[in-house]
Parts: C-alpha cells; structure tokens; sequence
C-alpha cells in the first residue's frame, strides 16, 4: 500500500501519494526558481498552484478520493513541463525564447467566453465576445449600436449579457478567454505583462498633473452621460411618436368597432364558431336571451361603455403623445371613471344573472321502436333544410348554426351515432339536452325542444335541425340521437348523412365522411362494411 499524505493547494486539501507529492514538489520548485526574479513572482505561482487545484478537482470523485503519480503526470504535461521554457544549458546566459504564437485549433480548444476588465469601455462584454468568436470587438460594439438606435434592445440585451458573462478575473480565465493554453510559461507571462502595464499606467499618470486628470476624468464622464441621455431622449421621444399612433389606431378600431356591434351586421361582440365561418351579431345574441330575464337595452349601454370608456382614453393618450398638444376639461377624467366603474359593476351584474339561468344540466330520453323497417336494411337520410345549408359534418360541442324565425330559434346539427341493439328489432333512443336555474327548470327546457324524424317503410329521414320558442331563450339545447342496429341487419347512409353522423365506432375505424354511400352491417365485432374495397375507406 502506498502511503498518503494531505497537502493544501491553493486552500483545497488532498489526499496524494507520497511519491506523487514528491514529483509534485520538485515541478513547483522549479517553477519558483524560475519565475523568482520576475515582476509579480507571487501572483504567477499562487495562479499556477489554483490552476493545479483545479485541475485535481477534476479527477476527484466518491469513488477516486487519492491523486495519484499518472494524476501528477497528467497535470504536469497540461501545465507544461519546465525543460520547454528553461534553457537546458545553464552556462546559456541568453534565456530561451518562449513562444506566443498558437494555432487557431490549439486556441479554439482552450478558448471560454468572459468579459475583458482590462480592454472595455463599460463591461468588457464586446471584447469577451470578440476574443470567443475571433472578431474586432470594434464591430462587435457597432452591432449594439445598430439595435440600440434601429430596435431599442441593445441595452437590454448589453444589461443581460454583463450578467450572465463572468469578468475573467485571474490570470488563468484571461488565458481562457484569449484561447490560450493554461500553462505555468503562459500564466507566468501572463502575471508579467499586466505588471508592465500597469508600470506605463502609473508613470503616465504621475507625469502628468493631478489637475489635469481629475478634469479629464470629469470632463469625459460629462461628455458620456451627456450624449447618453441626448440618445436615450431621442430614443424614447421617437417611441412615444410610434406608441402614440398605435394607441390612436387600436382606440378608435375599437370604438368603432363597438359601434358597429349594435347594428345587425356588428360582429366584435357576436359569436364566432371555431369550426366554419358561422358568426352571430350582438343584436342576434341578445335575441337568445330568454325575454324578461333582464332588460337587454341597458346590458348593451354597460356593455359598450365597459369597454369603450378605456379605450376612448388610450386614443386621447396617443392623440397627446402624438402632437404634444394636452387640453384638459377640468374633473372629466374622474366623471368618466365613475361612469365606467359603475357600468362595469353594472354589466357584471347582469352577466350574473344571465349565468344563474344555466347553472344546472339535464337531459331527457326517449326510446321510440321502428316497427316499419320489414328487410335487414335500414336506409338514412337527411330531410332538406331551406333554413340553413351547410355540408360539414359537425364535430366536438360546437353548433353548426343558430338561426332566429319569427318567435322560434332554429340550431342545428343533432348528433346521430349507431350502435348495437339487444333486441331483434331497429330502435331510435333521442336525447334532448338544456340547462336551466335548477333541474326542474332544465327538464322543462329540454321538453320544450322540437325536433322531427320520419320513418317510412325501410327509410328513416332525420332533420338537420331542432327548435326551441324565441321567449323560452337559448339554454345551450341539444339533440343526441342513438340508433341501435341488431345484430345481422345493416344500415345506409346516404349522401347528405355526413351533416349529422358523429364518431361512429366501427371495425375498421373509418372516418364519419367516409362511411357516407355505404351499407353498414352489424357483426359480433361491431359495425363492418362487408362488400367495401379496404382501399375506399
């Protein structure tokens, strides 16, 4: 077993091998003697033993607690071995050249994306990003520019980008960020050249006096947040102006468009289907209302002043951002936030009470036998509508159409699915669906549906639509139609039946549209059409 010892390294402690330790050692003293005349001596080992540290740090783990002697070879070749930058002549008193130049794999491989504290103009981000891609930060900076003036995001962007883009701080992450290997020659030059830097900066500034600087400092800070606040004042008085017309535009669309919406053909506040292009007016709305429930005149005046009032001041808003002209009448702002308060608790009101007339659901069945189908085949069809054509089958909980003649509103379609029978004979099961204030209110309601089917000898005609009495009101009404086909007998439907077939299940899962002009039998496994081309359905 080798023995172990525990070593700080750059405030990290280790478990390493002793002779690992030992080789570890030897390489940092050479490293010290070398680097022991040079400005910043210090600094460049107290970087290269972090860099070290790190790089321990990634070969720890739960189940590889000790560096080993590979480890401290492995470290050693990254780092770079001493030999490649001392002289190996030592009578030489011309020190070894050491190389700057690397290729552009060698620095992609090594390259991290950080912000540049030493050449910047606020964050260092243009000149962090410009090392990481390999490009002038110069065009970099132009860039911001170009969406600050054209877009208005580049300080947000620039604000975004300071955050998220560590400052490289050490000499290793400067390394990184010019795509440098972390070597112990690089950090050491590295440490060297910012100590020399730093020596011009400090002798140009005690050359020149302190008066002097403090006013060009003063002066250029002026200078900045001057044209700082120029551009941002252009800026955001150029996006009032823009602001300004779309506020104007969205304003007045809307008004009008309100306006509109109290004549027969206003759809902003009608229904719109999201199937087809089936659309209600306003005034068609209100005629679904049941009568009495509340008095439509007034729900109309709170409607348009609930919306209205908002946006009549977001077009005055951009009429005064627009042109800079304010004319102000003198308590009218409060007047119309009383009007628009109270006619919003007043609309909300009578939403309410629309909404307590279809709280509860109900339904009544009916089952009806067909006893005039006398062969196996029973023929569906769908009676002609002079009220409303519309060849689309229907499909999820949406109506097809709503239609108000004379005292009576007319929607459409009723649902028709076909399953199986357990009797012998051909049954018709109809639902009618409504809602109502309570559930007695909506058995009521459902009762009050009118709805037509005709049986004639081995043809059933089904109308494409129901009706229920302009004074009862629309209370969501619905019509569900079951037939139920025996076992051995079969059914056709014809052309014109995709208008109110819906999901019917059969053995081959064929679409509704497609089952239409086609005879259907009921086996053991379900509905299946036996003489049909498998290609055709």
């Amino acid at each position: 077993m080798n023995k172990t010892v525990s070593v700080n390294i750059s405030g990290f402690i280790f478990n390493i091998e002793e002779t690992a330790f030992e080789k570890l050692n030897r390489y940092l003293n050479t490293i010290r003697g070398y680097f022991s005349e040079s400005s910043g001596a210090e600094e460049i080992i107290e970087d290269i033993e972090a860099r070290i540290a790190e790089l321990f740090q990634e070969k720890i783990s739960e189940n590889y607690q000790v560096i080993k002697l590979k480890d401290v070879n492995e470290v050693i070749e990254t780092m770079g071995q001493p030999e490649e930058y001392i002289d190996s002549d030592i009578d030489d008193d011309e020190p070894k050249q050491r190389s700057t130049e690397y290729s552009t794999g060698t620095r992609n491989k090594y390259r991290k994306i950080y912000r540049d504290p030493d050449d910047k103009v606020l964050g260092g981000v243009c000149t962090g990003i410009g090392y990481y891609f390999g490009i002038d930060p110069i065009w970099i900076r132009l860039f911001f520019v170009i969406l600050l003036l054209g877009f208005g995001t580049g300080v947000l962007l620039y604000i975004i980008l300071w955050i998220i883009i560590p400052m490289a701080k050490t000499p290793s992450e400067k390394l990184e960020m010019k795509g440098n290997p972390v070597t112990a020659e690089n950090i050491g030059k590295q440490v060297e050249e910012e100590m020399e830097n730093l020596k011009k900066k400090f002798k140009n500034f005690k050359e020149g006096s302190v008066d002097d600087h403090k006013s060009q400092l003063s002066s250029g800070v002026s200078d900045f947040f001057n044209f700082l606040a120029k551009l941002l004042k252009l800026l955001f008085s150029s996006l009032g102006k823009v602001l300004g017309f779309l506020f104007i535009l969205l304003g007045l669309t809307v008004i009008v468009a309100l306006f509109f919406s109290l004549g027969t053909s206003g759809e902003f506040l009608g229904y719109h289907s999201n199937l087809n292009d089936f659309v209600l007016s306003y005034p068609e709305v209100v005629d679904l209302i049941p009568e009495g429930l509340i008095n439509t005149g007034w729900l109309s005046v709170f409607t348009i002043l609930t919306i209205g009032i908002p946006f009549l001041a977001l077009t005055f808003l951009g009429f005064n951002m627009l042109t800079n002209f304010v004319y102000k009448i003198r308590g009218l702002g409060v007047a119309l936030f009383i009007i628009w308060f109270i006619a919003s608790i007043s609309a909300v009101f009578y939403a309410g009470s629309i909404a307590k007339d279809y709280v509860h659901e109900y339904d009544e069945k009916s089952t009806y036998q067909l006893e005039q189908v006398l062969g196996d085949t029973l023929i569906v069809e769908v009676m002609n509508d002079d009220i409303y054509t519309q060849e689309k089958a229907r499909h999820f909980n949406d109506l097809d159409f709503i239609k108000v003649i004379g005292d009576r509103i007319y929607l459409g379609n009723p649902e028709l699915d076909i399953e199986k029978s357990k009797t012998d004979e051909f049954q018709l099961i109809v639902y009618k669906e409504s809602r109502g204030r309570n559930r007695g209110d909506a058995l009521e309601n459902a009762r009050k549906i009118e709805y037509d089917y005709m049986e004639l000898g081995n043809l059933i005609s089904f109308s494409p639509f129901y009706s229920i009495s302009k004074e009862n009101g629309y209370h969501f009404e619905n019509i569900r139609l079951r037939l139920l086909v025996p076992e051995g007998k079969a059914v056709l439907l014809q052309n014109g039946s995709e208008r109110i077939i819906y999901d019917i299940e059969n053995v081959t899962n064929t679409y509704d549209l497609n089952m239409v002009g086609k005879v259907w039998t009921m086996t053991n496994r379900g509905l299946e059409c036996i003489e049909c081309d498998p290609d055709d359905l």
